[in-house]
């Protein structure tokens, strides 16, 4: 009996052996498939993740401002920045939302920089004037994979006469 069965198992396959040959193939290619699906998702993640690993992020603090040497028709404002992340800035730029762009360069790991700006008293009217939703900075720059940061930093003023007020950096987000 057991002969009987494993002659008729052996005569069904060698029957059926173009069949059984086609569908463990087609089986054969879709986990082939499967794996360099899932190998490419890996890899993607360990990119990212090596990307991410290098990026640079600039903080930025204000003094300011201070009475100018020049004249009194001038404030004097440190924009203080340094890089805390861990990938060189490329390209560091900041705006306030009163003037044109203002280029720093290139800001290596840790690095830390400060950049005078003498803002008129007119100037300085102007950003203690705007509204709230308004008091940003915004800085932009790009790490060594080409990537665009930029970092948003709210500002308010603080100090009690109104002419002589303190920018003051309370909140700053990343965005990729």
């Amino acid at each position: 009996m057991n002969n009987m069965i494993s002659t008729s198992t052996i005569n069904f396959l060698n029957s059926n052996s173009g069949a059984i040959q086609a569908f463990s193939t087609i089986l054969l290619v879709i986990i082939t498939a499967y794996y360099a699906f899932q190998t490419r998702k890996t890899v993607r993640e360990m990119k990212n993740s090596r990307e991410d690993a290098r990026l640079p992020i600039i903080r930025l603090s204000i003094d300011g401002p201070y009475t100018s040497g020049l004249s009194s028709d001038y404030s004097n404002f440190d924009f203080k920045f340094e890089n805390i992340g861990y990938g060189l800035a490329l390209d560091v730029i900041f705006k306030l939302p009163t003037r044109k762009d203002i280029q720093i360069g290139n800001v290596n790991i840790g690095e830390q920089g400060c950049h005078n700006l003498y803002l008129e008293t007119d100037e300085t009217k102007k950003l203690l004037e705007l509204p709230a939703s308004d008091r940003f900075i915004y800085l932009n720059y790009k790490d060594i994979f080409d990537r665009k940061i930029t970092t948003i930093c709210y500002f308010e003023f603080k100090g009690e006469r109104k002419e002589w007020r303190q920018l003051k950096i309370i909140n700053w987000r990343l965005i990729l």
